[in-house]
């Protein structure tokens, strides 16, 4: 059941917070891999404390400590490695250059990243990408001449580089005070006209599914589409739609300043009221489905299987942190990143290794983190000419 009240809503600010999830001892990164097995056990921990706002239907870690949080060159959240989601952000790119008519024009990304979408951007016919990350390595600005790649902040600070479009992909629910956020962006905006497209985990999704390997420490802020629809908004930005994508796990918001208004376009009809059924499904069921993973990992014990975890991303990382699985049941996990390879898993030290590697590791038994992948991943084993057990989570 939702439980105590405490904190005012950092969204909306209008109601008091209600926790009803809790974890301690968390990894404080999740997609940043460490050198050694040693670091990786020993990596810096927070906690997770999560409350709901009946009034917005915003979810926020309460206890979120952004003290901890150290964006590094060695942060890896790429996923442009996979074609599954190479193609969906493709998809992306080409839809919004045709439907906002952005050839010829400049695109500022806020969290960029390796520069993969600004790439995509720019093979579209925009004809100047720039992007911001604190994590950039200067190794990857050489790669990408064609784009202007800066290792900061977006802020006021660069109100001189304006963007027609302004994506920001997978940064929000990383942001402990999304307004304070949103206003920074709408003032450096000023009165330029641009297209604004914000893209984050759908928190409904992660609900209804029971997806506990979804909630961790990096990710702060929770979205529903409601929610995210009200924060922008307040902050002065015109929201045209918010999508749901990528077979529901993300919500896409298109909205622009200084631009002739649009209709409004929800991916659902989903209230506060819709959000709060589906947290009480969650905590009545959550419990179940890790035992469930548990006995399976029992199992593999008591039988003596080797196993491996398919994807060294957050959700993989949090899936063996929250389960604590031993290092002699799981040893090794799969990630087609090679950025990511012969790195450690954060709080357990598993070894991330290639899909090659599982020649010699000769499992038994391969954890796929997301469905969405399944049939990538079930593939290339295939080509490897192995015969395992898949566990689709």
């Amino acid at each position: 059941m939702i439980s105590e009240k405490v904190d005012l809503c950092p969204s909306c600010r209008k109601s008091i917070m209600r926790r009803f999830y809790h974890l301690e001892g968390v990894p404080v990164h999740q997609n940043q891999p460490l050198l050694t097995q040693k670091e990786a056990i020993n990596c810096t921990r927070g906690d997770i404390d999560l409350g709901f706002c009946d009034k917005c239907g915003f979810i926020s870690n309460l206890a979120f400590d952004p003290s901890l949080i150290h964006y590094t060159p060695q942060y890896e959240n790429a996923q442009g490695c996979s074609p599954t989601f190479y193609n969906y952000m493709l998809e992306i790119a080409k839809r919004h250059v045709l439907d906002y008519g952005l050839r010829g024009k400049t695109a500022l990304e806020i969290g960029c990243g390796k520069g993969e979408y600004l790439k995509m951007l720019h093979d579209e016919g925009m004809c100047r990408c720039i992007g911001f990350d604190p994590s950039l390595n200067p190794e990857h600005i050489e790669v990408n001449p064609e784009l202007e790649l800066i290792s900061e902040l977006y802020s006021e600070k660069f109100a001189e580089l304006h963007g027609d479009y302004m994506p920001c992909r997978h940064v929000i629910e990383h942001i402990p005070d999304p307004p304070e956020f949103l206003a920074d962006i709408r003032r450096a905006i000023g009165n330029h006209p641009a297209v604004v497209y914000f893209e984050t985990p759908h928190v409904g999704w992660v609900l209804e599914n029971l997806t506990f390997w979804d909630i961790f420490y990096e990710h702060c802020s929770y979205w529903s589409p409601y929610a995210i629809a009200q924060v922008f908004s307040q902050a002065g930005f015109q929201v045209h739609a918010v999508r749901s994508q990528f077979c529901d796990q993300y919500l896409g918001l298109e909205a622009t300043v200084n631009m002739p208004s649009r209709d409004l376009f929800l991916a659902s009809n989903e209230n506060p009221g819709r959000m709060a059924d589906r947290l009480e499904y969650f905590n009545t069921n959550y419990h179940e489905k890790i035992q469930q993973l548990s006995d399976e990992i029992v199992r593999a014990q008591q039988e003596g299987e080797r196993c491996v975890v398919w994807g060294a991303g957050a959700k993989g990382v949090t899936f063996l942190n929250l389960l604590k699985i031993p290092l002699e049941t799981i040893g090794h996990v799969v990630d087609i990143n090679p950025r990511k390879q012969e790195l450690y898993i954060p709080g357990t030290g598993q070894e991330i290794v290639s899909p090659e590697a599982l020649r010699e590791i000769l499992p038994k038994t391969i954890f796929i983190m997301n469905p969405i992948y399944a049939s990538e991943a079930q593939n290339t084993v295939k080509e490897l000419g192995l015969e395992c057990r898949f566990v689709v989570l």
